[in-house]
């Protein structure tokens, strides 16, 4: 892969700089994707839900939501287990406060990176078994858990990888 750099033009980047009084890096980003004012109509700015995907394109995403909601509605404890790094402990912090918002018993367990190693562990199965969860929702980790998923499944715990 050859890295391509654009190169924008300094005007606008100048611009941008003092729009936004943003640094001239921010504004070279900026200006690299599209955007030349604060008041251009700008879907970064001016975000529309109705621009994503339809999310029951991904295969089963019918049986994922009921099976949340299943838990949910009858109080079962959920487990979000969240990868350790930057993307997968924001992602369990956003799924948490999501899942508590629809008034889902939740808890988070992020493995401890020395002792457990990165994805999902026996400790973190362990730990849904310790609180009554039979559902296990990963976050940035489990696409390649297959052992983990077997045993956790042996137990009665259900398990829905979110990964990349």
């Amino acid at each position: 892969m050859k890295w391509r750099f654009l190169k924008p033009d300094r005007d606008i980047v100048a611009k941008l700089q003092d729009e936004f009084q943003c640094s001239e890096i921010i504004a070279k980003v900026m200006a690299n994707g599209g955007i030349q004012s604060l008041k251009a109509p700008v879907p970064f700015f001016n975000y529309d839900l109705k621009l994503l995907h339809d999310p029951y394109l991904m295969k089963d995403m019918d049986k994922t939501v009921a099976r949340i909601i299943h838990n949910i509605r009858r109080k079962i404890p959920i487990l979000i287990f969240g990868d350790y790094d930057a993307d997968g402990t924001s992602a369990a912090a956003v799924l948490y406060l999501g899942l508590k918002s629809m008034g889902a018993v939740v808890s988070t367990y992020i493995p401890e990176r020395n002792s457990e190693g990165y994805g999902l562990s026996i400790l973190g199965i362990q730990k849904t078994q310790s609180i009554g969860a039979d559902l296990i929702i990963t976050c940035d980790c489990g696409i390649n858990a297959f052992e983990e998923i077997l045993f956790s499944n042996s137990i009665n715990i259900d398990v829905i990888v979110t990964d990349h």
